[in-house]
């Protein structure tokens, strides 16, 4: 039985992402080993083009399999009824800045309003072909595992073409060894690790929840914890008012003056207890002993990545 020790966690890095400690910049053990596997190493340009030869062999295999159920599939010329799309959202260096003091004040933590723009194949033909009500779900049943109306059955059948497709892009490209079997202990004690350390109430969490209290701000034992009770209000806005978009829009814009407020007293008290620095150290501490304890584990990881890189 292969045993990992598991004291620490490695989150991927959006592309260029720094944390800045004071005047240091933290660079994570683990992302030697795990830059190859997300491509956290690779310049913006050839994320996208990564990103753009992912969708397109996606959308190729969807299409043989499509066609082994007797089916043609255009993803930009999909039957009427049907709409299936992929879309990237890599972030541009400079894009997010939580750290700094003016996108904060424009933005917040970039919940409610955000300067990341998602992008997403789309349908671009409006002669969509027409399909009978049984051909469309036969369709529907061929290509995501649930008839195109849904509310005639419960059933959904898992062998389908978004599925497959998705699991065979897996075994090909090196994102793909995270769901790999081969490799779920290693990720299995990667995601206990961070959630150790998620969960654990610092010193730095302490000076930083002190401060945010003489701010207003009580409740809060953990930095974190500031941005998830925005992120909590914002989907619990969205549910409530699926039925009254007038009302959902007021409820983002009220709770969008929230979270700027919200967000520059944090930033503050991070400042002012030099908190990025000190869970920055500790994170650092964490990870080093993690990569000591699971080094072998890691090297066959990393060789694995660059063999589908």
């Amino acid at each position: 039985m292969v045993v990992l020790t598991a004291t620490a966690c490695f989150e991927p890095l959006r592309h260029n992402e720094t944390v800045t400690p004071g005047l240091d910049t933290f660079t994570s053990p683990l992302e030697e080993y795990l830059a190859v596997v997300w491509g956290t190493d690779l310049s913006f340009e050839d994320l996208n083009r990564r990103a753009d030869e992912r969708i397109a062999r996606r959308i190729e295999l969807i299409t043989l399999c499509m066609h082994s159920h007797g089916f043609d599939f255009d993803i930009d010329n999909q039957p009427d009824g049907i709409s299936v799309g992929f879309g990237t959202a890599i972030v541009q260096e400079g894009v997010l800045a939580p750290d700094d003091h003016d996108w904060v004040s424009r933005w917040g933590y970039g919940i409610t309003n955000s300067p990341v723009i998602n992008t997403r194949t789309v349908q671009s033909r409006d002669d969509r072909p027409f399909l009978s009500d049984a051909e469309l779900d036969e369709f529907s049943i061929a290509l995501t595992g649930s008839p195109a109306r849904w509310w005639l059955q419960d059933e959904v059948y898992e062998d389908n073409c978004m599925a497959l497709s998705s699991a065979q892009l897996d075994n090909e490209i090196a994102e793909g060894l995270a769901v790999a079997e081969q490799f779920a202990p290693l990720f299995d004690a990667i995601a206990a690790m961070e959630d150790s350390l998620r969960l654990e109430v610092s010193d730095a969490d302490v000076a930083w929840s002190h401060c945010m209290a003489d701010a207003g701000h009580i409740g809060f034992r953990r930095q974190w914890e500031a941005r998830e009770s925005i992120m909590t209000t914002y989907f619990s806005i969205g549910n409530r008012n699926t039925l009254d978009d007038e009302l959902a829009d007021q409820g983002e814009l009220n709770l969008a003056e929230q979270e700027v407020a919200l967000a520059l007293a944090d930033l503050e008290c991070r400042i002012a207890t030099d908190f990025i620095a000190q869970q920055n150290a500790l994170r650092f501490e964490l990870e080093t002993r993690f990569v000591e304890d699971n080094r072998p584990f890691l090297e066959e990881l990393r060789a694995a990545a660059e063999q589908r890189s």
